[in-house]
């Protein structure tokens, strides 16, 4: 910003400097965002430079308007010229400032305004502008237990649900109050809204037992509902019932609602009177793989290989459901990783975020295919979602082979007996649960095309109740399988059997595009480190590579270039 001239008179000065003052308060609020330095400089321009375009007068005169309130005009004239700016901003032509900078605007000119008058109408105000400027208000209105992703609009709109949702409380015990009834019909909506996100997304109620999850549901039945009927029946008064107010109101909503307010766990239900209560287990849920005893071998190897094995005939722990808080933060850092698969990743997510708000305890998601062209990623996919679900995973390739002992094992007397890959990867992690990658199914076929039987073979282990008892030709036994997780890759549908195609979730990866490959590359190097056992800050970052961007055409392409530059990188630095 400019610095004051030493010589302006005292009037242009006071004025200069109440400019100055507005100018560093907005450069504080949008610190962190990109275009902030930016918008900065065009409010600069408009409040000291000579006559703007005829598209942005309308803005000038409301930033004026906010520069000459005083104390003499009061600070409500000051919060009152905050607001009518920020609804300006939301009608400024496009050319001079787009949508994602005129909502970061309009968000700072209405923090401004809640710090100075913290009202109920103001910070409603406030969180639709900062929910909508993040594109998430239609899908948090359109899904009755919708949540705020990980982002950085979740810790600022989480911080203004609490007084205003203690605020709105205040009108069950006293009707007469007429704050609600001084609300908008759109902010009417968001007081739903902030309503349900206390209850759903900080799982907090409003006394002292319902910020425990095991009484959560019963804060929402005696003061959650209350309210959120008074809510809606002002809204059915004035006939303001919208269709996202429908949405959110109707029986159905409110029953999902609270039905994901059910704890987590099924400590509190009690037992029928006729069976004591079971002692709690102190130790992770578990089953025993094996469902009988492995029968005995006389053969040597065999021997050796079963005592192997005989881990599986004890109990095993099973991988339990993450929190509703850790299944967002994982889909948050894989839309990072793969935004060109947030498709198949919010189907993913959503289905374990709903068994997780049923309060289900074991992880498990259905069978699952990704289909996508060669070097969309799928592989690499699904390896860091079973990292994300803390997953062990048992990695399949199944281009060209002719072999299925990988899942069903190979019989005794054969100097290549041994049970299946499956039993054996169970067996060496300690484990009942892991995620299956099977990758490149659609080219598991023998010569000519025939099916080779890994399908016969599937097809019963993508069904949970005969993966339960699937016979292992070594082991001689029926063996729990039916905590693994499947997850499909393939290049093509066609090749790929109708029986199986309908016991898998079919989900397409499309191919990442050219703007996505920078975000590819600095996952390549990651990987690498990893792969090699060194830290992350050995290798060089991206912008020291040398890369044929133009050259680039799928993600296999991009981290066969990231390897080889990080090669020639290494090769460089060893010659000084």
């Amino acid at each position: 910003m400019k610095r004051l001239d030493p010589t302006l008179a005292p009037a242009a000065k006071s004025k200069a400097i109440a400019i100055s003052d507005f100018l560093g308060v907005l450069d504080t609020r949008l610190r962190g965002v990109d275009a902030g330095p930016t918008l900065v400089a065009l409010l600069q321009m408009l409040l000291t430079g000579s006559t703007p375009p005829m598209e942005l007068a309308p803005l000038r005169r409301a930033l004026k308007r906010i520069i000459s309130t005083n104390e003499q005009t009061g600070f409500l004239a000051k919060v009152k010229a905050l607001r009518a700016a920020a609804e300006v901003v939301a009608t400024t032509s496009r050319r001079f400032i787009d949508p994602f900078s005129g909502a970061a605007l309009q968000v700072a000119l209405l923090e401004e305004a809640v710090s100075m008058a913290p009202d109920l109408r103001g910070r409603l105000q406030l969180i639709a502008t900062i929910l909508r400027g993040e594109g998430l208000m239609e899908t948090l209105l359109s899904e009755p237990i919708a949540r705020i992703p990980l982002s950085c609009a979740r810790g600022r709109v989480e911080a203004l649900v609490t007084p205003t949702t203690d605020e709105l409380f205040a009108c069950v015990a006293d009707p007469k109050l007429l704050e609600i009834k001084g609300l908008a019909d759109a902010e009417l909506e968001t007081a739903i809204l902030c309503l349900r996100l206390r209850y759903i997304d900080m799982r907090i109620g409003f006394d002292q037992d319902g910020r425990r999850s095991s009484k959560l549901i019963d804060d929402f039945d005696v003061t959650g509902l209350p309210l959120w009927h008074l809510i809606a029946d002002e809204a059915c008064r004035r006939s303001a019932v919208t269709r996202s107010m429908r949405v959110m109101c109707d029986a159905r909503s409110i029953a999902k609602v609270r039905l994901s307010l059910l704890p987590a766990t099924p400590a509190n239900r009690t037992p029928m009177p006729s069976v004591p209560p079971p002692a709690l287990p102190s130790s992770p849920l578990s089953v025993t793989i094996c469902r009988s005893p492995i029968p005995p071998s006389s053969d040597k190897q065999d021997k050796a290989e079963i005592e192997r094995h005989l881990i599986l005939e004890t109990p095993l722990p099973v991988a339990r459901m993450p929190d509703l808080a850790d299944i967002d933060r994982s889909h948050g850092r894989l839309r990072l990783e793969f935004p060109w698969a947030e498709n198949a990743l919010s189907a993913i997510f959503d289905e374990v975020r709903g068994r997780s708000a049923l309060g289900l305890i074991d992880l498990a998601m259905p069978p699952t295919l990704l289909v996508g062209l060669p070097g969309s990623g799928k592989s690499r996919l699904g390896r860091r979602l079973a990292e994300e679900l803390r997953l062990p995973s048992i990695l399949v390739p199944l281009g060209g082979s002719a072999d299925s002992k990988v899942l069903c094992g190979t019989s005794r007397g054969w100097s290549t007996g041994r049970p299946s890959d499956l039993v054996t990867h169970l067996a060496q992690i300690g484990q009942a649960s892991a995620m299956v990658l099977l990758d490149e199914v659609d080219k598991a076929v023998g010569s000519h095309g025939r099916d080779i039987g890994i399908t016969s073979y599937l097809l019963g282990l993508l069904e949970r109740e005969t993966a339960a008892r699937h016979r292992d030709c070594f082991l001689k036994t029926e063996c729990d399988l039916s905590h693994l997780q499947w997850l499909l890759t393939a290049n093509r549908l066609s090749a790929l059997q109708p029986a199986l195609r309908s016991r898998l979730r079919i989900l397409l990866v499309r191919e990442p595009s050219p703007e996505h490959h920078g975000t590819i590359a600095r996952h390549a190097i990651d990987d690498m480190a990893k792969r090699w056992g060194i830290g992350r800050d050995v290798l060089p970052e991206i912008d020291e590579l040398a890369l044929p961007w133009s050259c680039m055409g799928n993600a296999r392409q991009v981290c066969a270039a990231v390897e080889a530059a990080v090669m020639s990188w290494a090769r460089e630095i060893t010659r000084h």
